[in-house]
């Protein structure tokens, strides 16, 4: 599996606030729109109170793999 493949896999992936994030990246809150720079490892952030939010994967990371 290549490099855009993996990438195209992520994007389809939906995060709940406080999940793990998989792949370092910018990603958008599917309710208010909002973006945020999540680091691979490190939790999402949290959603609006009381609405039930995802965050999608919209722009990931790029750098050159060793």
């Amino acid at each position: 599996m290549g490099l855009l493949d993996r990438i195209t896999v992520w994007r389809a992936r939906k995060l709940k606030p406080g999940s793990t994030c998989p792949v370092s990246g910018q990603y958008r809150n599917s309710r208010t729109g909002r973006q945020a720079t999540c680091v691979k490892g490190e939790k999402m952030p949290p959603g609006p109170v009381g609405k039930h939010s995802t965050w999608k994967l919209t722009d990931p990371t790029r750098h050159k793999e060793q």
